[in-house]
């Protein structure tokens, strides 16, 4: 029996998220709801832009879909739902970027993409890191073609600057 893309997809990033050590994940996220739409758009200067600023890391990107995003904070929104879906820009990294850093990114996308952005940083624990591996594998990769039509051409995902990945150490 062949796979199917998402299943692939799901192998994939669960392979690089086992693989190798991200020690935190940045979300970028838009604050206007017609700007979302233009996230697969996006995507591929988010990509060329880490490369570029941060050289020397490696980063785990996803284009993701929040589900249950509060419409009272959302710009531009005028229906009726008191929640609406987002997408929104997720990568893992495997040095931390400090405060300044990741201001400097999300400024210089804003600047680039013309649309107000935010950031969010976290450092996953270990046992957050297995819970969500636990948890894409159980539910799988989001379809993101049911958003966005047209990202059935294009991957949802990229290994950036494999080379300065850290991998795991054996347990």
């Amino acid at each position: 029996m062949s796979e199917s893309s998402t299943d692939k997809t799901t192998r994939k990033i669960v392979d690089v998220m086992e693989r190798y050590d991200w020690v935190q994940q940045v979300s970028i996220f838009y604050l206007n709801y017609e700007d979302k739409f233009m996230a697969p758009d996006h995507k591929p200067e988010i990509t060329r832009r880490l490369r570029r600023m941060f050289p020397e890391q490696a980063f785990l990107y996803r284009l993701r879909i929040n589900k249950d995003v509060d419409s009272n904070l959302v710009y531009g929104y005028e229906g009726d739902s008191k929640s609406v879906s987002m997408a929104y820009h997720s990568f893992f990294t495997n040095v931390i970027l400090d405060r300044p850093q990741r201001i400097a990114f999300t400024i210089a996308l804003e600047k680039h993409f013309d649309c107000e952005l935010r950031h969010v940083s976290r450092c996953p624990s270990l046992l957050k890191r297995f819970l969500w591996i636990n948890k894409l594998k159980r539910e799988k990769a989001e379809d993101l073609t049911s958003y966005f039509p047209d990202m059935a051409a294009q991957r949802r995902w990229a290994l950036i600057s494999k080379a300065k990945a850290t991998p795991r150490r054996p347990k």
